[in-house]
């Protein structure tokens, strides 16, 4: 415990990390005619608060500039006002801007340009991509994944080859990975974005838990004195999602054998069909068999003429999964001065954003498709010209159908994962596309509450603090079980009806097959059940001191506390001895601290840090042997658990070096 205090105690000294979410503007002001450098120019951003006075070298830094677009204003007494236009600054990059400056021939003399962006980004220590939320809108895109998708290298969320859970998500500092599955948390809405920063490898010491890359998304804040918003409505009209006949079809692969009369009622190998065709289609002895061998059993109640059979399969195969409803994408934004109060509360703003999304499936299972909501909203508040208060919160639902037949958190987003399924599924293909409860509904919340406050200690130093409260919840079962008491007639009526109930819609857990025996609709289906909670409070922050024109330092750390209540496994009621569970309930934390520092010369630039990690699981563990047969039995009961030894974890101790180094060749290399 007296570890724990020290580390805490050394983590606030050095104050906290937050991701870098800002940029920086640096060059030389000088004299146009004779080429010499200007001391005490004044440099300021207009519309911001932000500025510099060059130094005995002419040099200037503007540190801690959100992303965006931005005028520059160069005054100096005896020369001609200059404004530079359209610079562009991104995430964790300096842009470069050297202006000359004319003597003043007239009083009151301004000079405007624009900058031109450059082709080659001399401060890159390594593989980054930048898009402005002007290139997003002209791009055909949807959501942050299609956007970074667009990338070399890049699907989805998965960079370089990598899952995407190796991939660091992160909005306006907060880093938005699951702390569970280490998933991104995506749903950001795109009319709330202000700029994205992709980065590849090559990763400063501020960065953590990252393999691939890094995504860093920067939204917008509302304007301190007008209102602006924009809304994008997307609609396609079902429409079928896949190639060839439907498989619900009387001619497809799964009904022809068993609906075309050259071949159903004597089998497909007795029939008009010639081997060629065969090939094609399973398999099937035809209704006469099949009526025989309902005449021949000892149970009365279920003789059927070949005739019947065959009504009876058309019921039990009425499930269409055939998509009936439209993709829809409805993302909007707003935001402003907050009305009545903004100016007695430091210019305080706001920008709401929200995104509902409608993704249909190949076919429809337990749920017709992936739906997706979410909500942002960023207050923002000048507490005085240094400091700056914003606070985020974020809240989204995902409800769609596991991938997983036993308790895991896999979802399907797309068609394609669905796609996967069906290709590979064997003998229970049959289950996977007449039922709609082979898979389980599943549903995803999560909240996050986020706070930071930022800083100018000098015009050469800051620093930010940041507080962020998550909270996620899974809800995965079985749908609405079947309703056995309404019973409908099949065919016939009067004492001759065949009458059924609703199988095979609706969750049933008993075993019940489709009377040829290929289709079960009961027993061994919509078997994956979740109710894990995971809840974490993460406090971090960092230190950024401009040391001179070729040394950036940065330093910093962060303590993440997660409580992880999980609850999952698999549910069979048929068969209970073949069910699993997991149950955790665990209160794990882990300490960083880092230190870095970004070397800036003509022609090369490097990052250099060290990173400490402390990773304490704060839970015990068995004392077992491997392959211990008593504790790995199959015949497991919970009440075994309390036999065995357990000792408390260690905590685990990382020291991370980290180097980047970048030196621009030409304009592409």
């Amino acid at each position: 415990m007296k570890f724990i205090r020290k580390i805490t105690i050394f983590l606030f000294l050095q104050s906290l990390t937050v991701a870098s979410v800002t940029g920086k503007i640096s060059g030389i002001i000088t004299d146009s005619s004779t080429g010499e450098s200007l001391i005490g120019a004044n440099v300021m951003l207009e519309g911001t608060s932000l500025g510099a006075a060059t130094d005995i070298d002419g040099h200037y830094n503007i540190l801690n500039v959100s992303p965006g677009f931005y005028a520059l204003r160069v005054e100096m007494i005896g020369y001609a006002q200059k404004t530079v236009t359209d610079i562009r600054v991104e995430i964790d990059l300096t842009a470069l801007i050297d202006v000359e400056l004319s003597l003043e021939a007239i009083s009151g003399e301004m000079v405007i340009v624009k900058a031109n962006q450059k082709l080659v980004k001399v401060d890159v220590a390594f593989s980054q991509k930048s898009i402005s939320s002007s290139q997003i809108a002209e791009m055909p895109v949807s959501s942050v994944a299609d956007v970074v998708g667009l990338s070399a290298g890049v699907s989805g969320l998965s960079i370089r080859g990598g899952s995407s859970n190796e991939t660091q998500f992160m909005v306006d500092g907060l880093v938005m990975n699951d702390e569970r599955t280490s998933e991104p948390t995506t749903g950001i809405p795109l009319s709330s974005i202000q700029d994205i920063s992709l980065q590849m490898g090559g990763f400063g010491a501020e960065y953590r838990n990252a393999r691939s890359g890094i995504i860093n998304v920067v939204t917008k804040e509302g304007s301190k004195d007008s209102y602006s918003g924009t809304i994008s409505i997307r609609h396609s009209s079902p429409a079928q999602k896949h190639f060839g006949i439907s498989p619900y079809d009387g001619e497809s692969f799964w009904f022809k054998p068993y609906l075309d009369d050259e071949v159903c009622w004597t089998g497909t190998n007795n029939g008009a069909w010639d081997e060629y065709i065969q090939r094609q289609y399973p398999s099937f002895d035809g209704w006469n068999s099949i009526s025989e061998q309902t005449l021949a059993d000892d149970d009365a109640d279920n003789d059927l003429t070949p005739s019947g059979v065959q009504k009876l399969f058309t019921w039990e195969h009425r499930l269409n999964g055939a998509i009936q409803l439209p993709d829809v994408n409805i993302d909007a934004g707003f935001g402003g001065p907050v009305p009545f109060i903004s100016s007695k509360f430091g210019n305080l703003r706001f920008y709401a954003s929200t995104l509902h999304e409608e993704d249909m499936y190949l076919y429809e299972v337990s749920r017709p498709g992936l739906e997706r909501s979410s909500y942002l909203l960023k207050l923002t508040t000048d507490i005085s010209d240094k400091s700056k208060l914003v606070y985020s919160y974020f809240n989204g639902k995902m409800i769609g159908t596991t991938l997983s037949r036993g308790g895991g958190t896999s979802i399907m987003n797309d068609v394609w994962d669905l796609a996967s399924q069906v290709n590979s599924s064997g003998f229970t293909m049959p289950w996977r596309l007449f039922t709609n409860e082979y898979w389980a509904p599943t549903e995803v919340n999560n909240s996050t509450h986020g706070l930071k406050y930022n800083r100018f200690i000098s015009s050469d130093s800051f620093f930010d603090l940041l507080l962020k409260i998550d909270s996620k919840d899974y809800i995965t079962g079985h749908g609405a079980r079947r309703d056995t008491v309404n019973i409908y007639t099949v065919f016939g009526a009067g004492d001759d009806a065949w009458t059924a109930d609703e199988a095979p819609i609706g969750f049933f857990g008993g075993p019940l097959f489709s009377v040829e025996g290929r289709l079960a609709f009961g027993g061994a289906i919509s078997t994956s059940r979740d109710s894990s909670k995971v809840r974490t409070v993460t406090l971090k922050g960092n230190y950024t001191k401009q040391l001179n024109n070729n040394h950036q330092l940065k330093t910093g750390g962060e303590f993440v506390y997660s409580k992880l209540d999980l609850k999952y496994g698999s549910q069979n009621e048929f068969l209970p001895l073949g069910n699993y569970w997991s149950f955790m309930d665990v209160n794990p934390y882990r300490l960083s601290v880092f230190a870095q520092d970004k070397l800036e010369y003509k022609g090369f630039v490097a990052i250099v840090g060290l990173n400490l990690d402390v990773l304490n699981p704060n839970g015990d563990w068995y004392v077992i042997e491997n392959y211990d047969d008593d504790f790995f039995s199959s015949n497991y009961t919970a009440s075994t658990e309390e036999t065995f030894e357990t000792v408390s974890l260690v905590p685990q101790v990382q020291l991370s070096p980290r180097l980047a180094l970048s030196h621009p060749i030409t304009e592409t290399s």
